[in-house]
């Protein structure tokens, strides 16, 4: 059976100085700036990683969230919502960092190629041709980066994919209980059973449960802690303004008005933006950046999850009213 074409994504320099994958059939791929290279390169091309079980949900939020130590910063955790509540997609989307459809289970056929280092670079050596690593590797020399190879490439991955796995798992020891990490952070005890970490992965399935799993190198990969049951409901994404005064007003020490000389902007304005009672316009996110050094897009794209939340929730409510309304005339009648 021949195998399913990918398109590889090509992280470039992107004029901010982070990376970002692009494709030459597409341009741009929407939500994949990342700061690391490799982070780019995974988000770019999740669905094959994710399919030769290279990534899990883990990895992809790491690449997404730009560091390997994100899930451990004030960002994070600062939220007020715990992990165990409301799994990683809930963490990501309230921080506007991906979109939740990005992130993708494990399959069992992955982890079965993804056993042995030969057999993984021989499936991957399907999808690289020499003239992608050269188009990689001039790239990479743009952004001031040794030349890699597709070893070298799978080892980044897996690196990735693991301490962001550890990010999670530290978040969790914190959160509950059953969750303690070993000093030297290679092992997990969960539930009074000790993991090599480097076997797990956290899968987001369809039905909207996310769990960690122990990957088997026979039969099927073992739950050994559910993080979000498939019934519990999603947190509204964070507003921006949220995120601005928690990371800027609170952290440094600002008043309103003197945020609002900064940013050129007048008190009211900025005000409003702070309580959520306005957008974010690109305007003012560029000033953000600019002045405090807080990314653009991610702002914009915190911006979008939220208003796009709002119509679909003030949508249902909509439905709901009139679904009443409906039946009432029906009983009248």
């Amino acid at each position: 059976m021949p195998l399913p074409f990918f398109a590889i994504a090509i992280p470039v320099l992107h004029s901010s100085g982070a990376w970002i994958a692009s494709t030459a059939a597409s341009g741009y791929i929407a939500g994949t700036l990342s700061s690391t290279w490799i982070g780019a390169f995974v988000l770019g091309n999740s669905s094959l990683l994710s399919a030769l079980g290279l990534v899990s949900a883990a990895g992809i939020y790491g690449a997404a969230s730009s560091g390997l130590a994100a899930l451990g910063s004030g960002v994070a955790l600062g939220m007020g919502a715990a992990l165990t509540k409301v799994g990683l997609g809930g963490v990501a989307s309230a921080l506007g960092i991906a979109p939740v459809v990005t992130f993708l289970g494990l399959t069992p056929v992955g982890w079965a190629i993804a056993v042995t280092a030969g057999t993984l670079i021989t499936t991957l050596g399907y999808y690289f041709s020499r003239k992608t690593m050269q188009r990689m590797n001039e790239e990479r020399q743009k952004g001031g980066l040794d030349p890699i190879t597709l070893l070298k490439i799978v080892e980044e991955v897996k690196l990735l994919e693991e301490q962001s796995l550890q990010n999670i798992l530290e978040r969790l020891e914190k959160e509950t209980d059953n969750v303690s990490l070993s000093s030297n952070r290679e092992e997990v005890t969960i539930d009074g059973q000790v993991y090599s970490i480097a076997r797990l992965k956290y899968a987001m399935n369809e039905d909207g449960s996310e769990e960690i799993l122990f990957a088997r190198r026979i039969g099927r990969n073992k739950r050994i802690l559910l993080i979000k049951a498939a019934t519990e409901v999603e947190l509204l994404p964070a507003h921006p303004g949220e995120f601005i005064q928690r990371e800027v007003i609170e952290a440094l020490e600002l008043g309103e008005a003197e945020m609002a000389r900064i940013l050129g902007v007048g008190q009211a304005v900025l005000s409003d933006l702070l309580n959520g009672k306005s957008e974010l316009s690109p305007e003012l996110a560029l000033r953000l950046e600019k002045a405090f050094g807080i990314g653009m897009d991610m702002l914009l794209h915190m911006q979008a999850e939220h208003s796009a939340a709002q119509m679909r929730a003030s949508a249902a409510a909509i439905n709901v009213q009139r679904f009443h309304r409906e039946g009432e005339e029906e009983s009248d009648s």
